[in-house]
């Protein structure tokens, strides 16, 4: 699936592609900081090398919000249908009903709304800094301590 998406983004006219991640996910200790820091640094490149690849980031801040229900994914075909594929811990299920779909775009305008985008910067020493606001940036972009 991986090298199939890799294909599609590669093409000379690859769709739009616009994610949102909980904060909660980019700061998950998971293999380790430089692990973690090499994700991220791999985020913020992506979305600077690829202007049709957004990322935003919900912060720990919006509380409780609408995509906490689960992860799902909209597209919208060449045929301009609209579908909905909604992922569960055991399965998932894609949906094209007109009620199913404009129920998603409602949790999705809701979402983007809390969530700014993930963006390329430079600080001063040349680390990537990654996302707003600056309390995050500074905790989770930081470039590790040299010693």
């Amino acid at each position: 699936m991986a090298a199939e998406l890799q294909t599609i983004m590669n093409a000379d006219h690859p769709p739009l592609f616009t994610a949102v991640i909980d904060e909660a996910v980019l700061r998950r200790p998971v293999g380790g900081p430089a692990v973690m820091r090499e994700q991220l640094d791999h985020l913020v490149t992506l979305v600077g090398a690829r202007p049709r690849v957004r990322i935003h980031v919900v912060p720990y801040a919006a509380g409780a919000y609408a995509g906490l229900d689960g992860p799902f994914v909209m597209a919208t075909l060449p045929s301009g249908d609209d579908l909905l594929f909604v992922e569960g811990p055991f399965h998932g299920r894609t949906y094209d009903g007109a009620e199913d779909v404009q129920a998603a775009i409602q949790v999705w305008e809701s979402v983007g709304g809390t969530a700014p985008a993930l963006r390329q910067r430079k600080d001063r020493a040349g680390a990537v800094l990654a996302f707003d606001p600056p309390a995050w940036r500074s905790s989770v972009a930081a470039p590790p301590a040299q010693g």
